[in-house]
């Protein structure tokens, strides 16, 4: 079984789950339900105080579509290939294990290292499990990015692409956040600059510069969806810090 990081294991199930209610409950005032997320998604990753209200209304728009498996592309620098966990589920989190879809894994491993404990500290995976969990109806098939492209990046992108037009009931989700950066208006400028890279990437043949988030726009591309942003706000917004910015951005399509 994947061992939880100790901030985890420490939190009682449901102090903890009381905390993941009330950041749904704040994120509700920014549910627009004209802004269908139909199979993909954006999600942010950190400090539960900072991205808490974003994260949890981005599983909130994965929660009403059809879908059944989410795989979640999460980049990783301490590895130089795609790398995917041969774990079968995660260790109790509210109360029950997140099952992990091991029947994709046949379609990953010409392509994918496989490793038993390759999410186990990954601090974008483990910050995201509260509100996974929260999926009651879904598994999830996480896959570990390299931050520089490697031989096996355009077939892991053809892979995604043949396993998605297959399979209706599999969404993706993109672990990301923005540069850190001061002054707040620097930060600010990029990440702006980088949500329209994202919502009119079928206009644009500027890409970007992440590696993850690369592979998820051609994919969203190859599918013909389209994001649309939901919420963006930066540290300073959400919890008060306006000393060290970051940004983070609820994105669905």
């Amino acid at each position: 079984m994947l061992r939880i990081k100790a901030f985890y294991q420490q939190t009682q199930p449901q102090i903890l789950l009381e905390e993941i209610l009330n950041y749904y409950m704040q994120g509700q005032q920014y549910y627009d339900p004209d802004k269908l997320c139909q199979r993909f998604a954006i999600i942010p990753h950190g400090n539960r105080l900072y991205t808490g209200m974003i994260q949890a209304l981005c599983y909130d728009y994965l929660s009403h579509t059809d879908t059944k498996t989410l795989i979640l592309l999460i980049e990783d620098e301490n590895i130089t290939q795609p790398t995917i966990t041969t774990e079968q589920n995660s260790e109790l989190i509210l109360g029950q294990n997140i099952n992990i879809d091991q029947n994709l894994t046949p379609h990953f491993t010409p392509f994918c290292i496989s490793h038993t404990q390759a999410i186990q500290n990954n601090q974008a995976f483990l910050s995201q499990l509260p509100f996974i969990r929260t999926l009651t109806n879904h598994s999830i098939f996480p896959i570990l990015i390299p931050r520089q492209a490697s031989p096996h990046s355009q077939k892991l992108l053809t892979g995604l692409k043949k396993i998605m037009k297959n399979n209706a009931d599999i969404a993706c989700a993109c672990i990301t956040q923005s540069t850190y950066q001061t002054p707040l208006a620097n930060s600010m400028n990029q990440d702006r600059k980088l949500i329209l890279k994202l919502q009119n990437q079928n206009k644009s043949k500027r890409l970007p510069d992440t590696h993850h988030l690369q592979i998820f726009s051609k994919l969203i591309n190859a599918l013909n969806h389209q994001l649309q942003l939901v919420i963006y706000a930066n540290s300073g917004e959400t919890n008060g810090d306006q000393k060290n910015n970051r940004g983070f951005c609820c994105m669905v399509g």
